[in-house]
C-alpha cells in the first residue's frame, strides 16, 4: 500500500503542476462588464456559473446580455436554480461574431447559429441554437430555434465590439424554450457515469455509499473526476479491492469537487483549488470528466 501511496502523491503533484500553468492571455468578459452597472446582474451569474470561464476560452464569440430587469425575469423563469440559469446563459453566448452591419447583412431571414449550449450537448438536436433575423421594422431581433419560436428579444444596443473576437450586445428581453432550465438529477448520476464507461467507478460509489454525498453536493454544484473502466487495470494502479473501507471512501470522494468547475475553469485553477481533490490520475492516467451543476 505504501508504494500505492507514493503513485497516488505523484499523481497528484503531476496533475496540480499541470493545472498551475499559467493559462494564455485572452478575454476576461467579466472585467469588461464591471464597467457596465446595468448589467450587473447578468455579470454576477456568468461568475457564479462559471460560463464566464467558457466564453474567456473561446477565440470568437457575440455575448447577448440582459440588463438587470430581463435578468431577474430570466431568474425568476429558471426558479432561482443556477443549473438552469447557466443553460440560459449559455444559450446568449453565440459560436461566431456577430456586430449589427453584419446582421443587417445576413442574405436570410432565419439566420441559425450555434451556442455554448448547443456546443455543450446538453441540448436535444437543435434545441441550443439561437436564430437572428432583421424584422420588418428594421429591428434586429433574436429568438430559439426551436420550432414555433419567436422574435420576442430585439437588440436594445450594441455595448462593444472587438473584431472579429468578440460582440457584446444587449437585448431586450430573455431567449428562453421550454425545457431549458431542465438540468440533471441525483437520479441519472449513476446512468451518466456507465454511459460514458465509468461502471466500476459507478458501482463503487454506489456500494459505498459515497453516491449519496454526491447526490446531496449536486443542488450547489459537482465536479466528478471518474476514472474509465481500463482505468483500474491500467498498470500502477492500486487494487482497490484490497483497500480498507475508509481507505476506499476517501479515495473516491477525492474524485470529486464540490462546486462546478468546466474544462476552461480547470485550466486555470490554482494548486490550491487542486489540492482540494486528487483527482486524475488517482488510479490511472484515462478517465471520464463529469462537470454538474
Amino acid at each position: 500500500m505504501a508504494a500505492a501511496a507514493q503513485r497516488l502523491v505523484a499523481a497528484v503533484v503531476v496533475l496540480v503542476a499541470c493545472l498551475a500553468l499559467p493559462a494564455a492571455r485572452g478575454l476576461n468578459i467579466t472585467a469588461m462588464l464591471n464597467g457596465y452597472p446595468d448589467y450587473k446582474m447578468f455579470n454576477k451569474y456568468l461568475s457564479e456559473t462559471k460560463v464566464c470561464d467558457e466564453i474567456n476560452a473561446r477565440e470568437s464569440i457575440t455575448l447577448l446580455v440582459l440588463g438587470d430587469g430581463p435578468m431577474s425575469m430570466l431568474v425568476l423563469d429558471a426558479d432561482q436554480s443556477l443549473a438552469g440559469i447557466k443553460n440560459a446563459l449559455r444559450l446568449h453566448a453565440i459560436l461566431d461574431y456577430f456586430d449589427p452591419k453584419k446582421i443587417r447583412g445576413l442574405p436570410d431571414a432565419d439566420t441559425m447559429t450555434d451556442t455554448l449550449y448547443q456546443a455543450g450537448g446538453d441540448a436535444a438536436g437543435k434545441m441550443g441554437n439561437v436564430k437572428i433575423s432583421t424584422l420588418d421594422t428594421g429591428k434586429i431581433a433574436f429568438a430559439s430555434a426551436n420550432p414555433g419560436g419567436k422574435y420576442e428579444a430585439t437588440m436594445v444596443k450594441a455595448i462593444k465590439q472587438m473584431p472579429y473576437k468578440l460582440s457584446i450586445m444587449e437585448i431586450s428581453a430573455p431567449i428562453e424554450f421550454d425545457g431549458l432550465f431542465d438540468t440533471p438529477s441525483a437520479t441519472n448520476l449513476t446512468r451518466l457515469l456507465e454511459k460514458a464507461g465509468c461502471k466500476r467507478f459507478a458501482s463503487l460509489i454506489t456500494s459505498t455509499g459515497v453516491l449519496k454525498t454526491f447526490e446531496d453536493a449536486m443542488d450547489k454544484g459537482l465536479t466528478l473526476f471518474a476514472p474509465n473502466d481500463d482505468a483500474f487495470d491500467a498498470k500502477g494502479a492500486p487494487d482497490v479491492k484490497k483497500m480498507p473501507s475508509a481507505d476506499l471512501v476517501t479515495l473516491l470522494k477525492y474524485h470529486a469537487l464540490p462546486s462546478y468547475n468546466p474544462k476552461p475553469t480547470l485550466k486555470t485553477a490554482s494548486s490550491a483549488v487542486a489540492l482540494r481533490s486528487v483527482v486524475l490520475g488517482a488510479l490511472a492516467t484515462a478517465v471520464c470528466s463529469f462537470v454538474l451543476l
